[in-house]
């Protein structure tokens, strides 16, 4: 008799995943020194993606924290455009 055996092979490997950046310091500190509205949810979002991690949900984590990048961007970005201008206003009234 012959006997047709058939092996599936499932690797016994495990990735290990690093979870996304939160720039949770970055987004602190754009808030404190730049623009403090768009820097409250760039913290919001920033924290949202440990929780989303632990969750497991890898998708809204990584989104999250691309979100928050981009809000840190824009912060920093406003900000120095506001200090500049402000800087500007400051010598034209002075002189």
């Amino acid at each position: 008799m012959y006997y047709m055996c058939t092996y599936t092979y499932t690797p016994n490997v495990a990735y290990i995943r690093r979870p996304p950046k939160d720039y949770k310091v970055v987004a602190i500190l754009s808030a404190l020194f730049c623009f403090l509205p768009l820097g409250i949810f760039s913290i919001y979002y920033s924290y949202k993606v440990n929780l989303y991690y632990s969750r497991g949900e890898l998708t809204s984590a990584n989104r999250s924290s691309e979100r928050t990048r981009l809000l840190i961007q824009l912060t920093v970005i406003t900000g120095c455009v506001l200090w500049f201008a402000g800087i500007l206003a400051l010598l034209y009234v002075g002189s």
